[in-house]
């Protein structure tokens, strides 16, 4: 009986460490199409272009700069981690096969970024 306790509370803890989120969705190219701050409704006029790979790696354009390293999804959360740099969360909000939301705290202020998949030729 204490063995298929201790299954049980284990597979609770490790089904409640995957992600909720459907990552064969990210492989591919996404534009911005939107990024604003919360609290103000102030919108961003500044590139944040990212390229997924199958392999778990990413890419993102800033417009004049540019960073890439490795990504993982945990609960609601992408995590990357720029090649050489510590590692970054967002809280994605919305991912489905062509549109991604997510929200990230910059300098203490909630900003909401919306993507879309660049379609393939």
């Amino acid at each position: 009986m204490k063995k298929y306790i201790f299954l049980s509370i284990l597979l609770f803890v490790l089904g409640a460490c995957a992600s909720s989120l459907d990552a064969s969705f990210l492989p591919g190219n996404w534009k911005t199409i939107e990024w604003k701050v919360v609290s103000t409704g102030q919108i961003i006029n500044n590139q944040m272009d990212f390229a997924f790979t199958t392999n778990d790696r990413y890419a993102v354009d800033y417009g004049s700069q540019r960073e890439k390293g490795s990504f993982y999804l945990a609960g609601e959360y992408l995590h990357t981690k720029e090649d050489g740099a510590l590692e970054k969360s967002v809280r994605v909000t919305k991912l489905t096969i062509d549109t991604m939301i997510f929200e990230m705290n910059r300098a203490g202020s909630i900003e909401v970024v919306t993507l879309v998949k660049v379609p393939q030729d």
